[in-house]
């Protein structure tokens, strides 16, 4: 079983389980059960893709060896996900989108049953959905958040976007800090290079730990999807560019955590995501 596809069954495990999916292992078959409408054609399909993998998870086989730990929450109306990674007792948390308290408490209760450091708060973008819980966090860990110097100005339309979509947003604090391309992100023993991928927003970066092979990717390329170029400062010619330059050229077992939905890999996107010219 390689690590690629374990960490996707046990992540798609997670998502499900998140949304009152409940699986488990009868012999050799998968049985669930599911709240009606949960299942998407996707859900299903990876279901039937990941079965063997699936049942390794649920029946605690142990996993391929990785330098950190990354656990994931589907937090808010727009089931975005919240990231948070840590090695050696030290964490980032990326894109904490929690909106209500009980969500914020969910991230609290990890990072301290965990024992866990938090050395950096990040955002991917500036969409409101990705940063309705960074007031709280900044609070709670007497640090801001990091991100890219071209979302700034979508930060502070905060109150507007939230606005929009009939919505409220505590107002987000200040980055304490601004990442550019090449910059590195490290913590235990992780090192993350950030990659600034404009399109979805003109500030969108992405996060490479190419030791462990994956990257997330926020709103930038999804499971079969890319981001949506229709929000204020989207262009598809960016989006295009910076998936092909940056992502498509990583390696194929490349792992991707995407900002919303379930993980993917860059071979899947490469062969499937219609979205996606086929001549790489």
């Amino acid at each position: 079983m390689s690590l690629q596809r374990w960490t996707l069954a046990s992540e798609l495990l997670s998502d499900l389980s998140q949304q009152g999916v409940k699986l488990w292992a009868d012999g050799d078959l998968l049985r669930f059960r599911a709240p009606e409408g949960t299942l998407t054609p996707m859900h299903r399909s990876m279901l039937a893709d990941f079965k063997s993998e699936l049942l390794d998870v649920l029946r605690d086989r142990p996993r391929p060896t990785l330098t950190c730990t990354l656990r994931s929450f589907v937090v808010n109306a727009f089931r975005q996900k919240c990231y948070v990674c840590h090695s050696n007792g030290e964490a980032v948390i990326v894109d904490p989108g929690c909106f209500s308290e009980r969500e914020q408490q969910t991230i609290v209760d990890y990072i301290e049953e965990n024992k866990l450091s938090v050395k950096h708060l990040l955002l991917t973008h500036a969409h409101v959905d990705h940063f309705y819980g960074s007031a709280f966090f900044a609070r709670y860990l007497e640090k801001s958040f990091l991100m890219h110097a071209e979302d700034v100005p979508l930060l502070e339309t905060a109150d507007i976007q939230a606005k929009f979509i009939g919505s409220t947003v505590e107002p987000p604090p200040a980055p304490e800090g601004l990442l550019r391309e090449g910059d590195t992100i490290s913590f235990g023993e992780v090192r993350w290079h950030v990659f600034h991928a404009p399109g979805h927003s003109p500030g969108s970066i992405c996060f490479y730990d190419e030791t462990n092979g994956f990257i997330i990717t926020g709103d930038v390329l999804f499971r079969g999807a890319v981001g949506n170029i229709s929000m204020a400062g989207g262009s598809l010619a960016q989006l295009m560019a910076s998936i092909q330059n940056k992502l498509l050229a990583l390696p194929a077992d490349t792992l991707i955590y995407p900002g919303h939905g379930p993980p993917t890999t860059i071979g899947f996107e490469q062969s499937n995501n219609t979205w996606l010219p086929r001549d790489y």
